[in-house]
């Protein structure tokens, strides 16, 4: 990792979901020199997907969308490249064939560092030092993203950026726990369509009945348009709510599962069904943003702040929350860095 074989800016992006992904590719396609970085093993995060016995699910957000005119516009790009459908019942777009296909479209040719868990930032001699969990020495970036949930990114901060990392400690996220299970194809199902419907993201919880018992939306994965891997109607991702989650953040992700798919039974009046086939459940630590910061990101090339040269952050908690909100703020982050580097 020689920083004199190239005179493109090199930048390390920590955290592969929206912000990580659009940020690294706008960073790339302007000539800089990208490594994208990502704990899981693959590009999503909270847009990312799981196989249960070889049978793919959603696990993070099942709907993109978007109110700015820029994400308009490009949810519509993507669509005629078909990387995502419009899904009109829900009011937005989902990815093609899943939702973590979307970020892998988007980095494809961005190297790409999965199973790289960041543990420790540092400045040397004017670049930064990245070390993962495995004791892994990164070196001689000029520039550091971290694209992370506001907590995550608030511990590598600590040391390097104490009043950054206090501000991020302070953002509110909040959890979410994620039921995913297959019912027994051969039992006597109801249609999906004669279930009642969760409501769409953009509004509030699908009924009071639902919000007092902890639910709050629910989603037959095969009822999705971009679905194309089976006609089985009996896949479904079933979401707690953030009171809920928060209330049994620590239970057992068996008790959990078990205990959202009684109640999913008993909003939708479906008390009958037998036990899933498959049935898991997945905790979202870091799921719903219920603050934002004023400005799109943060970045000491271009706010006058007292940190490190190089640093600078993006997310879902500056301006704007969701897969909108990641997008619009590491696209702006990209921009900003390019327009200062060329003056």
């Amino acid at each position: 990792m020689n920083k004199q074989q190239t005179a493109a800016p090199r930048v390390a992006v920590i955290g592969a979901g929206m912000a990580g992904v659009i940020c690294a590719e706008r960073l790339q396609a302007a000539g800089w020199s990208v490594t994208l970085m990502d704990k899981a093993r693959g590009t999503g995060g909270r847009l990312s997907s799981r196989r249960l016995e070889g049978v793919p699910f959603d696990l993070g957000a099942q709907v993109i969308q978007a109110q700015h005119a820029d994400f308009v516009a490009q949810l519509a790009e993507w669509e005629d490249k078909g990387w995502v459908l419009p899904w009109p019942e829900e009011q937005g777009w989902c990815a093609v064939p899943r939702m973590s296909g979307l970020t892998r479209q988007i980095s494809a040719g961005v190297p790409f560092e999965p199973s790289c868990r960041i543990v420790r930032i540092e400045r040397v001699e004017q670049t930064w030092r990245l070390e993962d969990d495995q004791q892994r020495l990164w070196s001689d970036f000029d520039h550091l993203v971290l694209a992370l949930p506001a907590p995550q990114a608030a511990v590598l901060l600590e040391k390097v950026a104490p009043a950054w990392a206090a501000q991020a400690a302070s953002i509110a996220l909040q959890p979410c726990w994620t039921a995913y299970f297959r019912l027994d194809p051969s039992a006597a199902l109801p249609a999906v369509s004669s279930l009642p419907r969760a409501t769409p993201l953009a509004q509030t919880t699908p009924s009071p009945d639902a919000g007092e018992l902890g639910l709050r939306r629910w989603t037959c994965q095969t009822a999705k348009p971009s679905w194309r891997e089976s006609t089985d109607a009996a896949l479904w991702v079933v979401e707690a709510n953030a009171a809920w989650s928060a209330a049994h953040l620590e239970t057992p992700p068996a008790q959990v599962a078990e205990a959202l798919f009684d109640l999913w039974k008993q909003v939708v009046g479906q008390p009958q069904l037998t036990r899933p086939v498959h049935l898991a459940a997945h905790r979202w630590l870091y799921a719903l943003t219920a603050s934002v910061c004023a400005s799109p990101y943060w970045s000491s090339s271009v706010h006058e702040v007292e940190v490190a040269a190089g640093l600078h952050l993006c997310g879902d908690y500056f301006q704007r929350t969701g897969v909108e909100g990641a997008y619009l703020s590491g696209r702006a982050l990209a921009e900003a860095l390019i327009d200062a580097q060329q003056g």
